[in-house]
């Protein structure tokens, strides 16, 4: 006799608010980067469906709305910022230590300064696409190996643009 499926297996929320390792991946292998320890060089993330990431998506939401009253264009280097903000919030901690040769831990200053920095801009878009994958906040199965995360830039968009229907309607929960 098969077991019923639970719809608890699909709670995203927990495993958002916890936050999951994002396994760091070069760019041209496309093999996890790895300490000396032998373990992958990670960054732990809050999910799309955590508060953090909720707060930063309606302050983003009446920024807009505030510009747009006034007759302002939405630029580029607007919704930058509002991807930089939203990876500060959601960014939790991570296993590398060092940056251009110097000790460079998890502190809320090292965070905004790891997304400001344009010589990571690969690796912002591929935490974008992290935070924004729901598989990557799921629960293992029962019996089912588990994958590694989708870090797969091809779903990274900038956050307005990847959840439309939460930006266009102004639901915020």
């Amino acid at each position: 006799m098969t077991e019923k499926f639970d719809l608890a297996a699909l709670d995203t929320k927990t495993l958002s608010e916890q936050g999951m390792p994002m396994p760091i991946i070069h760019p041209r292998t496309r093999t996890p980067i790895m300490n000396e320890d032998g373990t992958p060089l990670t960054i732990t993330l809050l999910g799309r469906h955590s508060e953090a990431f909720r707060e930063t998506l309606r302050a983003s939401q009446q920024g807009r709305a505030d510009l747009t009253a006034r007759g302002i264009a939405i630029s580029d280097e607007h919704r930058e910022r509002e991807d930089i903000n939203t990876l500060v919030a959601c960014t939790r901690d991570w296993t590398f230590q060092v940056l251009d040769g110097k000790e460079f831990p998890c502190t809320p200053q090292n965070v905004r300064k790891l997304w400001n920095d344009t010589r990571f801009r690969g690796l912002r878009e591929t935490a974008i696409g992290f935070i924004l994958s729901d598989g990557n906040f799921l629960r293992d199965l029962p019996g089912s190996s588990a994958d590694m995360p989708d870090t797969s830039s091809s779903s990274a968009v900038a956050f307005p643009r990847a959840v439309p229907s939460e930006m266009s309607s102004g639901t915020t929960g």
